[in-house]
């Protein structure tokens, strides 16, 4: 709580909420009355989760420079660990102990990239004869047809699982082999890159928002551009060929 006193001195005191704002995407805020009002005046801190979203303020980050701060999202690491990984459900979903299954968790929007991440799986799929790839997370049905009948264009069918409900994504996620963001754009803060990490999956990403802040390319994980499907199936592949890299 914040004890500035109002006008009036002593005996106009009052009690206000202290107002925290917090800034998730990375695409520039306008720069409008409103907004230099409400950022300037209306509010006490402002929380960015990424440096790219605390650039989003562009010329008006050094009139609230006094009150931006940067937190990085945060992982539940008792739930997302490497010792979530769960050979039943693997089992469940017709995973092989001898097969690598990559995936991609993430909703069902054109901007996370799915399109890309299952053209890249076709390349993958000639090269890797016992990978097998997850497509999970929700939205429309429209959609989800349109990523089935994506499958079968390109023939992967009997490689792909999809699923719209994850009761225990900490588990699904630690059973993965390599774990993709394939994201067009955005990004503010990937928390599904976090928890692969988390998990000990090994991460291969598209150098979009704050992925560049989070992975660095070789290091803990395989950065690549966003919309190159060769050089996304390039980077799967390299790592699911070299266990030691992994």
């Amino acid at each position: 709580r914040s004890h500035r006193p109002r006008a009036g001195g002593e005996q106009g005191m009052r009690h206000r909420p202290v107002i925290v704002r917090t800034r998730h995407r990375p695409q520039p805020v306008k720069n409008r009355y409103a907004n230099r009002w409400m950022h300037m005046r209306a509010t006490d801190a402002v929380f960015a989760v990424s440096d790219v979203t605390a650039r989003s303020f562009g010329v008006m980050r050094p009139l609230i420079e006094d009150k931006l701060v940067t937190i990085y999202s945060s992982v539940d690491t008792s739930r997302f660990s490497p010792s979530q990984r769960n050979w039943e459900w693997r089992h469940e979903n017709g995973i092989a102990d001898d097969e690598l299954l990559v995936g991609l968790i993430a909703r069902f929007q054109r901007v996370k990239g799915q399109e890309q991440f299952l053209r890249a799986a076709a390349k993958v799929a000639r090269e890797v004869p016992n990978a097998k790839f997850l497509l999970a997370g929700t939205g429309p049905q429209h959609k989800l047809m349109r990523m089935a009948d994506l499958i079968a264009e390109l023939g992967i069918t009997d490689r792909v699982i999809i699923r719209e409900w994850l009761p225990s994504v900490n588990r699904v996620t630690a059973s993965l082999d390599v774990g993709v963001l394939a994201s067009l754009g955005s990004e503010g803060s990937s928390r599904v890159t976090y928890e692969y990490m988390a998990s000990g999956v090994p991460v291969v990403a598209t150098s979009v928002g704050c992925i560049p802040e989070v992975i660095k390319d070789g290091s803990n994980g395989i950065v690549v551009p966003p919309r190159d499907v060769d050089a996304l199936a390039d980077a799967v592949i390299k790592l699911l060929k070299d266990e030691n890299l992994r």
